[in-house]
């Protein structure tokens, strides 16, 4: 990395005969104010699992707007897509992991706690403190619910991501529908018991 930063002038060494680069307390504050001046993104992430869902996808496009409207949040880019939230080669979604990366965020907003993940989303959290950025969740209530119906939903969200998968094309939108039926008796099964 810090010959990579001397060479596009990110941070420059002072170079001795023998070809060693060495760095002064001064390039260190130097180096940290370029990085504290840098202007650092408020991101929305909105995510439906399908196009069907487009109206959702613009109803929760139009709360956060509104929510960071409330706030005096600036918002310098969103991003919205289709897919599951157990698919992480979403196209966006690996966009906002560059940002991440490159430690542009300073606030990612998102509706619900899934819509930017089903599963890990501790993960995001640890890259939040590492990154000193804030998650902000609008709504939370998804966090009330039942230990039971939230295993229910999980295990239908992953029934569901796979029997996609394996029945994806036209041909199989009986087998889809089934499947469907069957994920929705198991889920009140679960939640009755």
């Amino acid at each position: 990395t810090l010959r990579k930063w001397d060479k596009n002038n990110t941070l420059s060494a002072i170079k001795l005969e023998s070809g060693h680069r060495r760095y002064t307390e001064e390039h260190l504050l130097r180096f940290k104010s370029k990085q504290e001046n840098r202007k650092r993104l408020n991101i929305c992430y909105i995510r439906e699992s399908t196009k069907q869902q487009k109206n959702n996808l613009i109803e929760q496009e139009n709360k956060i707007k509104e929510f960071c409207l409330n706030k005096g949040i600036e918002i310098d880019k969103v991003y919205s897509e289709f897919g599951s939230a157990l698919n992480y080669k979403r196209c966006n979604f690996q966009i906002l992991l560059k940002h991440i990366a490159h430690n542009e965020i300073d606030n990612l907003i998102i509706y619900y706690k899934d819509r930017l993940l089903r599963f890990g989303f501790e993960i995001f959290e640890y890259y939040a403190q590492l990154y000193n950025f804030n998650i902000i969740i609008i709504d939370n209530s998804e966090s009330n619910k039942t230990k039971e119906t939230e295993f229910a939903e999980d295990l239908i969200s992953i029934i569901h991501y796979f029997s996609m998968k394996l029945y994806g094309s036209r041909s199989y939108k009986k087998k889809i529908e089934k499947a469907v039926k069957n994920i929705e008796e198991i889920k009140n099964e679960i939640i009755e018991n």
